[in-house]
């Protein structure tokens, strides 16, 4: 994402700016040592240490495309993933890698909660996906910086939205993130 669509919470966000947009409660880690390129894989031990904290954060999903679902892969991949705005909330520095993926995680639309997380369900490890990235990018000769943030799936999933509101994203042992639409 570009620096451009990253925004600390509390923010706002012009409703008119957006076109068939949708919300998810995301989990961030902030990076807090570089990840160089090396021969050597890093360890998930390695790369877990060198993250400053974790957030919760609030993924603003939307396209650029007239037809957004009619699109390709590609056309996806060109239109940054549909992502409009990427709100980074509360975080931890004291936090463990086993309990990320059983947090409990909700999304708030003017004080009502209209989507969870499911217990039976919880999402992907994220930890397993930014070991990935960090090989990935290793493997091309590119480091993970610090600062960077890396986001790795929704925790509610998609939540339509149709008109301006208030939204809080909230993640146990986490924190918050908020961003108003106007």
């Amino acid at each position: 994402m570009p620096s451009r669509l990253i925004a600390e919470s509390p923010t706002e966000l012009a409703f008119s700016s957006l076109s068939a947009a949708a919300l998810e409660v995301e989990v961030a880690f902030r990076m807090q040592d570089t990840l160089p390129p090396r021969a050597q894989p890093y360890s998930r031990d390695e790369i877990l240490a060198a993250v400053a904290s974790v957030h919760a954060s609030i993924e603003v999903i939307d396209s650029r495309y007239e037809t957004a679902g009619g699109v390709d892969a590609l056309s996806r991949l060109a239109d940054l993933q549909n992502n409009a705005l990427f709100v980074v909330g509360d975080g931890a520095a004291d936090w463990s890698a086993d309990s990320l993926p059983a947090l409990s995680a909700s999304l708030e639309i003017d004080g009502r909660v209209v989507a969870a997380s499911e217990e039976s369900k919880p999402p992907a490890d994220p930890c397993a996906l930014l070991v990935w990235l960090t090989g990935a990018l290793s493997q091309q000769g590119f480091s993970l910086e610090a600062g960077t943030l890396v986001t790795c799936g929704s925790y509610t999933g998609k939540t339509p939205i149709s008109a301006p509101l208030d939204a809080t994203a909230r993640v146990q042992a986490l924190g918050s993130a908020e961003l108003r639409i106007t």
